[in-house]
């Protein structure tokens, strides 16, 4: 008996993200409720009504999957009204150090704590960050994971210059076309405080 989100969203909006998943029978799906404004909740036999707005998101090229047929052109034509592409994190180094402190923000708040980065370490780190050997292949995701590594394994709330300085290294070998290392080994100073 949930509502869902096509029925949540009637007169509000919906977003999805990855369109590109959706199989082909759930795109039709989606192209009916965009242009009739009614679908068929799983399970129901009888249409439901929802007036929503949609945006979608892709990190596809929605016309090329189009011409391989794992898209829709109808359905691809409906959402196709406005286009917005936004560059990848390392395409705007200007945002890495208001997402480095909200990242450090989120984390505290998670956990309780108040991390940050001691002395010249954040300098290093932002050079780093911004710097054309920062390829944030995963965007943000790349940024948040980093940030919370490092705020996991700061003693007493301070992200030290050595722990910028592994970090570094493990996004190098993380990032390298030929990895050597294994980039998911654990820290000493992270032995004994997680379960492996």
């Amino acid at each position: 008996q949930r509502q869902g989100l096509l029925r949540a969203a009637d007169t509000g909006m919906l977003f999805l993200d990855e369109v590109c998943e959706l199989g082909l029978d759930e795109q039709a799906m989606m192209l009916r409720a965009v242009e009739n404004k009614q679908f068929l909740p799983m399970g129901a036999d009888q249409e439901v009504s929802s007036n929503f707005q949609l945006i979608a998101g892709t990190n596809r090229d929605l016309r090329a999957e189009c011409s391989k047929g794992n898209f829709r052109e109808d359905l691809l034509a409906r959402l196709d009204l406005w286009t917005f592409a936004l560059p990848s994190l390392r395409e705007r180094p200007e945002d890495i150090p208001s997402n480095v402190e909200f990242e450090l923000r989120r984390f505290g708040h998670a956990s309780g704590e108040n991390e940050r980065f001691s002395g010249a370490a954040g300098v290093t780190y932002l050079d780093f960050a911004t710097s054309a050997q920062a390829l944030w292949r995963s965007n943000f995701r790349d940024l948040s994971a980093s940030i919370t590594r490092m705020s996991t394994l700061a003693e007493n709330g301070r992200i030290t210059q050595a722990l910028v300085s592994e970090e570094i290294a493990r996004l190098q070998r993380a990032w390298s076309a030929h990895p050597s290392a294994p980039v998911d080994a654990i820290p000493e100073q992270l032995k004994g405080r997680v379960d492996v």
